[in-house]
């Protein structure tokens, strides 16, 4: 692999190992990464907001926020999180909930183990 093809000492690419049998990583992940689908009831003052509230006043890492539109009318978005944490944490489930509780949709697509390369 060539090395320093960057123009930005602090650009990274992510790279994602899909397959059917588990991957033997001979050290412990940097950090566990749970990734969500939130779709929002309708289109409201301060709807994205609350779901967000319900991450920050429990101090979860969102490392992810991208909105795409639900293709169903104007305005209507879903959005893709990434949440620093296992998808079984209490402050994760419990975040789940609350946005459960706003009429929001939520899906989880996955939690999974993320390694940082190794700096030289």
């Amino acid at each position: 692999m060539a090395e320093r093809v960057t123009d930005h000492d602090n650009n990274y690419t992510r790279f994602v190992l899909i397959g059917h049998e588990p991957v033997n990583i001979p050290r412990e992940p940097d950090h566990v990464k749970t990734s969500l689908l939130v779709t929002l009831p309708e289109d409201a003052p301060g709807a994205l907001h609350q779901v967000l509230s319900a991450f920050a006043w429990r101090k979860l890492n969102l490392t992810r926020l991208e909105s795409r539109p639900t293709k169903k009318q104007l305005g209507s978005y879903y959005f893709y999180i990434d949440v620093v944490e296992t998808v079984d944490s209490v402050l994760l489930t419990a975040a789940m909930g609350e946005i459960e509780a706003l009429n929001c949709q939520v899906r989880v697509l996955g939690s999974y183990p993320c390694y940082t390369y190794p700096s030289r």
